[in-house]
């Protein structure tokens, strides 16, 4: 016997969307509660930011991304996982990363986020970067 338990969202960047998970049992209860509470831990990180990008071919899909903040001395954060590593923001260490600057919603706080490579931040936001932009990365890398 299936049946489904909807939360309503009641954040305004998540007023569209509704979580729904199916339970059949009580280990079905608890992978809804443990996704639930991931879920509402994201929307608590003021990094989290969850997006919906428009292909050329004119489909949507979802990107969801951290950002680090732009203090001297901060941890910088993976865009993708949201893991922070030991690397610190201002330091020799960004040099290690692909650092994209987001100022697509707000010009005057943008967001900085960190990948290991062009390529992996290419598969994120599902674009080309020019190869001049690659082959910069590799340069400052070294």
């Amino acid at each position: 016997m299936y049946t489904e338990e909807h939360l309503q969202q009641h954040d305004d960047a998540f007023s569209d969307e509704q979580i729904s998970v199916s339970m059949t049992s009580s280990y079905d209860s608890d992978i809804f509660q443990e996704k639930l509470e991931i879920e509402l831990n994201k929307r608590e990180d003021k990094g989290y930011r969850k997006e919906k990008s428009k292909m050329e071919d004119g489909t949507f899909f979802k990107i969801e991304s951290y950002c680090t903040p732009y203090t001297l001395g901060g941890q910088i954060r993976h865009a993708i996982s949201g893991k922070r590593s030991r690397c610190k923001v201002g330091s020799k260490d960004e040099n290690l990363f692909f650092v994209v600057t987001d100022t697509t919603y707000n010009a005057e706080n943008p967001r900085k986020l960190f990948y290991n490579s062009p390529e992996e931040f290419e598969r994120h936001y599902r674009v080309s970067l020019p190869t001049e932009v690659k082959l910069a990365y590799l340069q400052k890398k070294r």
